[in-house]
């Protein structure tokens, strides 16, 4: 049938140039680069002309996108943070037995662009005490779930998640070998998709009626304290 009775290993080549660099007295930090990957041989899931699926050496794809990731002191105990980045990832071409597959779209679960801005501040209230509150913000793009195939009586559906924003804070207190800390995760309580199936966030079995959860999400808000002590 045509079928390959092994499947060889896939490979990647990386072109990356980027900048690091320290300046206004090390008071600012960059990182920032640009990359492309060549992607050859990739393993894909493939199909015959008589409907028979199997594992192949099924196309090509490239990666090309930009990192940067700042920080940035204003004064003395504050610290701000940016990263961001920017990929675009897409399968170039398939084999014929793979033609299905939608070359030209972003890659499942590498959302295109994402970004976080992070502010820290510490300082001591006291004497013998350290105190800092930090806080977070960070925003991932939409992303597919799995490969686009093209429309058809035998494709399987694929779900594109939505964009999320998470916000998180926490702050702590230290003195000597003690450190008393608190945290705040998902504060808004964002109940977004982070990865799943390409069948849906739920099923519904049609004979039992049984639902299944085949999504993963964000965790939910979470209030949490605690004690450390450093021996």
């Amino acid at each position: 049938a045509g079928i390959p009775v092994v499947v060889a290993s896939d490979s990647l080549v990386n072109y990356e140039l980027g900048v690091k660099s320290t300046f206004l007295d090390g008071r600012a930090q960059i990182d920032a680069g640009t990359f492309y990957i060549d992607w050859n041989n990739i393993q894909l899931n493939a199909t015959n002309t008589q409907g028979i699926t199997y594992n192949a050496n099924g196309g090509k794809a490239v990666s090309k996108g930009v990192e940067f990731a700042g920080t940035y002191s204003p004064l003395h105990g504050m610290q701000l943070g940016l990263n961001y980045a920017y990929t675009d990832a897409h399968l170039k071409s398939v084999i014929p037995d793979a033609s299905y597959l939608v070359t030209g779209v972003q890659l499942p679960n590498v959302p295109k662009q994402s970004v976080s801005v992070t502010v820290g501040y510490e300082w001591q209230p006291l004497q013998d005490w350290t105190a800092r509150v930090n806080g977070g913000y960070r925003y991932v793009g939409k992303q597919y779930l799995s490969i686009l195939e093209s429309p058809s009586g035998s494709s399987t559906p694929t779900v594109e998640a939505s964009g999320y924003s998470v916000i998180d804070l926490n702050a702590f207190v230290r003195r000597d070998h003690v450190t008393l800390k608190t945290y705040v995760r998902n504060l808004t309580n964002n109940d977004a998709v982070t990865a799943g199936s390409s069948q849906g966030p739920v099923i519904t079995n049609s004979m039992t009626g049984n639902r299944q959860l085949l999504a993963t999400y964000l965790q939910p808000r979470t209030i949490g304290i605690g004690v450390d002590y450093a021996f």
